[in-house]
């Protein structure tokens, strides 16, 4: 990144930080004011600003030491404290991140569950509707007509066992 180009990104940094912050406090007022109480999420929400107020702290630190220019362009003295702020940085995104296990999901289980949570969410609503026909006061022959619309689903829950 060439250095006239870092006023733009330094820009667009604080920007999407202001937004961001922005519909937290929105969030927030909202469950305060009108909800009345806040939920576990808001405390997550709550601390994944705090972790973005910190790395986005960092930036301007990084940008006087040189982030985005190229290493033979910097002093020994911005190579070194610039790492230094990349580290700070580091942490606080190692703790914005710390509550995801190490390791990769099993990919198969979690395929396998969600075929199963999408047949019986087609199924169910495949059957929902039933009650209701057949406590409605409509002739015989629109009935039947519904029940084929309705019916239809079930082709959704078979091409689901089918993938």
């Amino acid at each position: 990144m060439s250095p006239e180009n870092h006023s733009y990104f330094a820009i667009w940094c604080y920007v999407s930080y202001a937004l961001g912050t922005f519909v937290v406090v929105l969030r927030l007022y909202t469950r305060l004011f009108v909800v009345t109480s806040l939920g576990v999420d808001d405390y997550f929400v709550i601390a994944a600003t705090i972790c973005s107020t910190g790395i986005t702290a960092c930036i301007p630190f990084m940008f006087n030491l040189g982030i985005g220019k190229h290493i033979i362009h910097l002093t020994v003295y911005e190579v070194n404290h610039g790492r230094k702020w990349a580290w700070y940085t580091q942490i606080i995104y190692y703790l914005a991140l710390g509550t995801f296990p190490v390791g990769c999901d099993d990919l198969l289980s979690f395929n396998y569950f969600n075929a199963a949570f999408h047949i019986l969410a087609d199924m169910v609503l495949a059957l929902l509707p039933i009650p209701v026909l057949k406590n409605l006061q409509i002739d015989p022959a629109r009935r039947r007509g519904l029940v084929v619309i309705f019916g239809v689903t079930a082709l959704a829950v078979a091409g689901t066992i089918a993938r």
